[in-house]
């Protein structure tokens, strides 16, 4: 197994109507994982595009969004030397839903 960076967007927020754009990206939660190290995740905010630089939602790829990460405030070399070998890697988290909307009958079953 390698043990190159893999940087993935896992999350986009959206503005529904900016002017005359819509579904405008404002935000990404961006994640970097080196197998066996760890990885490390966190959000970039962006910008609101101009006209000429605005690309619509359903054109964007995942390599333009992480461009736009390492354009705006993630130094990806910096992040990915802070992924440190570890003893025992952790594994993937999960997301749960949260505490204040799981009713509490379902939390006692």
């Amino acid at each position: 197994m390698s043990n190159q960076p893999t940087w993935s967007i896992e999350k986009l927020w959206v503005q529904p109507q900016m002017g005359d754009m819509s579904a405008v990206v404002v935000s990404a939660e961006w994640r970097c994982t080196v197998p066996e190290n760890g990885w490390v995740s966190s959000t970039a905010t962006f910008s609101i595009p101009s006209g000429d630089n605005f690309t619509p939602y359903d054109q964007l790829t995942e390599e333009q969004i992480l461009a736009w990460c390492w354009s705006s405030s993630v130094d990806r070399v910096a992040v990915e030397a802070s992924i440190s070998p570890q003893t025992s890697p952790s594994p993937e988290p999960v997301t749960p839903p949260l505490p204040w909307e799981v009713l509490l009958d379902d939390v006692q079953s």
